[in-house]
């Protein structure tokens, strides 16, 4: 199995945000492309200053990056590009990795129907 690896490039993110499908889940807002060249999945995560203070978006970052980590090993999702906002009301306390696993699982489940 491939490494999750991240996106770096403001271009990357751009491309992402006009050309991707869109999905809006409960918190977080998904952005998907589908890069038929690579192999590889990648994850961009972007937290706002709206959300909290640092130690709150660093907490949203780990919690969705080990999300897709754990997501990655039960199901395929080769040569995509992701990127997850995390939308202004999000309550970073009462948020688990459970939680966030299973906002995220869903809308992709949904994404991977119409694939």
């Amino acid at each position: 199995m491939k490494k999750l690896k991240s996106i770096t490039a403001t271009t990357d993110y751009k491309r992402c945000y006009e050309n991707g499908k869109r999905l809006t889940a409960d918190h977080f807002i998904i952005y998907l492309i589908e890069k038929q060249d690579q192999d590889l999945i990648r994850l961009g995560v972007t937290v706002t200053k709206k959300v909290g203070n640092a130690v709150q978006r660093n907490r949203i970052k780990r919690l969705v990056k080990e999300s897709f980590r754990n997501l990655i090993k039960e199901k395929r999702y080769k040569g995509l590009d992701i990127v997850v906002v995390a939308k202004k009301g999000i309550d970073v306390k009462k948020m688990n990795l459970w939680q966030v696993k299973q906002e995220l699982e869903k809308r992709l489940c949904e994404f991977e129907l119409g694939r």
